[in-house]
């Protein structure tokens, strides 16, 4: 069998992919651009999702700490004959350390009189975000931005 030659085809020219050989060859760097934009996007949204979910979750535990410290501070004693301020803020300061943990900023717990028969504690925290994007001190800022919260309620009488 002289002069009768056998040609082969490879992988890429069965099928599909050859239909569309040329076309690949013309959008040699373009999904790579795309992937590109797309990719800074979902970053964005990503810690933009985060920096909500974590201002929420700080402002919910210092309300609830501010609820228990201020709770804490209007029940009435009988045997010592007075309401335990100082008890509330430690109530209040455990309720952090139990659903934030550590932190490296100062946390500030605060209860006063608030008129004649009322109580209110202010907690307040200066947080940093692991990606400060809606931060109130300007985007992408570095600095501790405050989330503070009160509660007020009316004291037991005895």
């Amino acid at each position: 069998m002289t002069g009768f030659s056998q040609t082969y085809l490879t992988f890429k020219e069965v099928g599909w992919f050859y239909m569309f050989k040329s076309l690949m060859k013309k959008k040699k760097g373009q999904a790579m651009i795309e992937m590109v934009c797309v990719l800074g996007l979902y970053l964005f949204l990503i810690g933009f999702m985060i920096t909500g979910f974590q201002i929420m979750h700080n402002k919910m535990v210092y309300s609830m700490a501010a609820y228990e410290g201020v709770r804490t501070a209007i029940a009435y004693n009988p045997t010592t004959g007075g309401y335990n301020i100082s008890g509330a803020k430690d109530r209040a300061e455990k309720i952090l350390k139990s659903q934030i943990g550590e932190t490296n900023g100062l946390i500030r717990v605060e209860i006063v009189p608030d008129g004649s028969d009322y109580y209110k504690c202010t907690v307040e925290a200066d947080v940093k975000f692991l990606f400060p994007i809606i931060n109130p001190n300007g985007l992408g800022a570095m600095r501790e931005s405050t989330i503070s919260t009160s509660f007020t309620m009316r004291k037991e009488r005895p």
